[in-house]
């Protein structure tokens, strides 16, 4: 049986995996060791890093934590904003506009001017960073792809440099399965620009349905769907060759906020094979190689390996975890797809017992994090050693920086990187968190919040957020619930980043 999450979803798609962060934000990784630069001011001063709890870091006896000042400065030569500056904060609602829907969304990505916002219902939606400024009506479109009895109910969105896919997940308890996909050479608005796949159609472990993913990664030529639940918690994987079907042209910057360039014939003329060839789909089941690699969310690319997030498996009937799944599965995208021996897996409750019920992800160059959904452990793996060792995992308990009042869990949905910090996404609390990546992991001083309920709402309730985008300059905080928005000015200056290598959104 499928378990309803807090209402909160998100999916990490992904950030750029061979490159070091100068290849993704222009900016140089971070260093092999936990030492250089600190948090906003919202953290505690470093006289409190002897507060910091450092079990999880295994030289942490020899290693003192360290943190410094926000403006200490970097090789970017970027300006980050102080998280707990109201001033750099803004709300849009988009149901003032008209059309735009009222159930919320679920993830999106960044196609180097549009921002991508993936409906719940079969309603999409787009904001123009050239458009004139977020609460510019004019600079927000909003687009219903196919019927909502057949096409809908999305869980994120990925862009592979030409065209973006939305990703099949459900629409209230009914699991969906049609992927729509976005010509960006095309009108937004215009039906030509878009072409579907009914994933169900594929013959995938005998002819199972292949349905309700959550997130998509790319990595330079394939686009992998990440398996939630099918009914019950799933662990198929589809993949897509995106190969040949990249022209050389990149996202529009003239026109309207609702155009990008010719509407086209959607892409699939030509030498182009359709988007609905079976020869470009493939599909493996990870749960063949560990019976307990099952229902995902969201999936991060990273260091030439794909990795997905674990949620929930429900394994021994829920008796374990709460049925929450600590279970890791990496794929290395340069072996076979189909091949077990590509694939392995780790249990992050080996790390730390609380560490399970993740819901997205990022990478920052050198470490990959999984943000936690139904516990406050952030676990962070580093992609230079080996995946299997629990040295070269760790963990910090968020608790320790933001709790809900009366003492519950936070539970986050998602995750961004902006080339220096680290966001959990708020999903079950208005608090978001950011991680220095600069900083020591377990140092309290490193880790810093803002209580987004400060902010003027004009009356509406400030929703659970899902997932995260971030464009260079500004991060997007995706709404769940409504079509109030909630974005951040980050830094400046803001150079645009590699795309496709990164996509902007890490749910």
């Amino acid at each position: 049986m499928r378990r309803f999450r807090l209402a909160s979803l998100a999916l990490a798609i992904a950030s750029a995996g061979t490159a070091a962060c100068s290849a993704i934000l222009g900016l140089d990784p971070p260093p092999s060791q936990d030492a250089g630069a600190a948090p906003d001011a919202t953290a505690p001063s470093d006289a409190s890093i002897d507060g910091a709890d450092e079990s999880t870091t295994p030289d942490s006896a020899t290693t003192p934590p360290v943190c410094m000042l926000l403006d200490a400065g970097g090789s970017d030569a970027a300006i980050y904003t102080a998280l707990d500056d109201s001033t750099a904060w803004e709300l849009f609602d988009t149901n003032a506009l008209s059309g735009f829907p009222a159930t919320g969304y679920i993830g999106g990505t960044f196609d180097g001017r549009y921002v991508y916002f993936a409906g719940r219902s079969n309603r999409l939606s787009r904001y123009d960073t050239m458009g004139g400024g977020f609460a510019t009506p004019s600079a927000w479109s909003e687009f219903a792809v196919g019927p909502l009895d057949a096409v809908g109910g999305f869980g994120g969105a990925a862009f592979d440099g030409r065209y973006v896919y939305f990703v099949p997940d459900e629409i209230a308890t009914t699991i969906e399965s049609v992927v729509a996909r976005f010509d960006t050479q095309g009108s937004f608005t215009a039906d030509t620009s878009w072409a579907t796949f009914d994933l169900s159609t594929l013959s995938a472990d005998g002819g199972a349905v292949t349905s309700g993913m959550l997130g998509a990664v790319f990595d330079g030529r394939f686009l992998y769907f990440v398996p939630h639940s099918d009914g019950a918690p799933d662990g198929r994987v589809v993949r897509y060759d995106t190969s040949g079907l990249l022209d050389a042209g990149a996202p529009g910057d003239a026109g309207d906020a609702g155009d990008a360039g010719d509407a086209g014939d959607g892409g699939e003329s030509g030498a182009m094979i359709a988007f609905d060839e079976p020869s470009r789909w493939s599909t493996f089941d990870v749960s063949s190689t560990n019976p307990v690699a099952t229902g995902f969310a969201g999936g991060v690319f990273a260091a030439g390996d794909l990795y997905l997030v674990p949620d929930y498996n429900d394994a021994f009937d829920a008796q374990v975890h709460g049925g929450g799944s600590g279970t890791v599965a990496r794929y290395a995208v340069d072996a076979g797809f189909a091949t077990s021996g590509s694939w392995s897996t780790f249990d992050t409750t080996l790390v730390n017992g609380f560490a399970d019920g993740d819901w997205g992800g990022a990478f920052d160059g050198q470490f990959v994090y999984l943000v936690p959904h139904d516990e406050a452990i952030v676990t962070r793996f580093d992609t230079t050693t080996p995946f299997g060792s629990i040295s070269s995992w760790s963990a910090y308990d968020t608790t320790r920086v933001s709790t809900l009042d009366g003492g519950g869990l936070p539970g986050y949905s998602g995750g961004a990187f902006d080339g220096r910090f680290i966001y959990l996404v708020p999903g079950a609390t208005a608090t978001i968190v950011r991680y220095d990546v600069t900083s020591t992991f377990t140092a309290d001083c490193a880790w810093s919040t803002f209580d987004l309920g400060q902010l003027p709402d004009g009356g509406v309730p400030l929703p659970e957020f899902n997932g995260a985008v971030f464009d260079g300059q500004y991060l997007y905080l995706i709404p769940y619930g409504n079509g109030l928005f909630a974005r951040f000015d980050a830094k400046s200056p803001a150079p645009l980043p590699n795309l496709p290598a990164f996509h902007g959104s890490f749910l």
